[in-house]
């Protein structure tokens, strides 16, 4: 028979060497591979992470800014309620006082025409019988004509203003009759009281 020399597979080369080294480099090139498809996998799960914090860092900025915005407009709006409160008060504030001058001022008008009244019937007038449009020493006017008249228009002021200067004109006085005594004291008066009218004139 034919020994293992002469023809049998203890006479040929042995295949498996070959084998093994295909199967290790086959090996290296999966190991290769996995090891860059972890390495992208990284890559990407990285960048997904930036991204996400890049998103959530905008978003919480967005809201920031929302808030911001909407403290803003709360905070405008109070100050114009604020300031509508207060032009209101302001304003009810300019009529009660314009409406109180007015008050004032008639009250005064009646109060003198009756005086003028009795003056002219040759009532003696005292220096205290005088409805003095003023307090203290001098001019010092109870009624200010130009507060008095901001509701009337720059002519009708003027004929006010007009009105009384010839009402407390020296030369009107002049023709009253008064206390002996009092007589210097009165007309002195009347012409610090015409001085101050004629004043609102210039």
């Amino acid at each position: 028979g034919t020994g293992p020399l002469e023809g049998g597979s203890f006479g040929k080369k042995p295949h498996h060497s070959s084998r093994f080294l295909r199967s290790g480099s086959s090996g290296g090139a999966r190991a290769d591979f996995w090891a860059k498809h972890e390495s992208r996998r990284r890559a990407q799960d990285f960048e997904f992470h930036q991204s996400a914090k890049t998103f959530e860092r905008a978003r919480i900025e967005r809201l920031q800014r929302e808030d911001l915005a909407r403290e803003q407009a709360e905070r405008e709006k109070r100050q114009a309620e604020e300031a509508r409160v207060q032009e209101k008060h302001a304003a009810d504030e300019a009529t009660r006082v314009l409406a109180a001058k007015k008050k004032m001022a008639g009250e005064y008008e009646a109060l003198y025409l009756a005086f003028e009244e009795k003056a002219r019937g040759k009532m003696k007038i005292c220096y205290n019988s005088v409805p003095w449009p003023a307090k203290g020493g001098s001019a010092e006017f109870v009624i200010d004509f130009h507060a008095n008249s901001k509701h009337l228009s720059e002519g009708d002021t003027r004929k006010l203003v007009l009105q009384w200067s010839r009402r407390w004109h020296p030369d009107t006085w002049a023709r009253y009759d008064m206390a002996a005594d009092e007589r210097e004291g009165i007309l002195k008066r009347v012409e610090e009281v015409s001085k101050k009218i004629n004043s609102l004139l210039d």
